[in-house]
């Protein structure tokens, strides 16, 4: 058997486990008690049920993720987290794009949520805060403040893949280029 023949044997070998292990970990992910990296995991079951009145959200403004569960489906997702104003927010980019993001119109169905901070499970609604308002800009604002940092390596790492996901988002059918339409934000509100 010639070498270039091994190479390609060993890399089909390679990819091959890859994708299986990725699809293990997907699957496996749906079962958890919470997101697994970027895999939507299941029902947010560990922490502390804590009422939305009670929580001091001044305390956890500096928390970079947290995790966010739809009641319907059950599914769970890391995301980040904005607090303006007492008030926490979810930014969600992409939101047009049907192949990668199918939570904001599920959302749309039932806006009932639970967001795991600081190990609180809050319940709560999300309710899109409209792109042309004040809300929003200054909910904006806050965002790039908090995670646009030039000095922050993990901020600059999230930034280049961010725009690498920009990019093949462009390539999508249909989606000739991302808009500011695209990225829109979420008020979690008491139930």
């Amino acid at each position: 058997m010639s070498m270039a023949r091994r190479f390609f044997r060993i890399i089909l070998q390679c990819a091959i486990l890859l994708a299986v292990a990725v699809t293990l970990v997907a699957v496996v992910a749906r079962f958890s008690d919470g997101p697994i990296f970027v895999f939507p995991g299941g029902p947010l079951i560990s922490g502390t049920p804590t009422k939305y009145e009670s929580v001091d959200w001044s305390r956890v403004a500096n928390v970079r993720e947290v995790e966010l569960q739809l009641e319907t489906p059950p599914r769970s997702r890391i995301t980040r987290l904005i607090i303006y104003e007492n008030a926490p927010y979810i930014p969600c980019a992409f939101c047009t794009n049907r192949i990668l993001k199918h939570w904001p119109r599920e959302l749309e169905q039932d806006d009932r949520v639970i967001l795991r901070v600081d190990g609180m499970l809050i319940e709560g609604r999300a309710r899109r805060v409209a792109n042309d308002s004040a809300e929003y800009l200054a909910a904006r604002r806050a965002h790039a403040v908090k995670y646009v940092q030039p000095s922050d390596i993990r901020t600059s790492a999230e930034s280049r893949a961010a725009n690498v996901v920009v990019g093949a988002a462009r390539l999508v059918p249909g989606k000739e280029s991302t808009s500011e339409q695209d990225s829109w934000l979420y008020r979690i509100d008491s139930r």
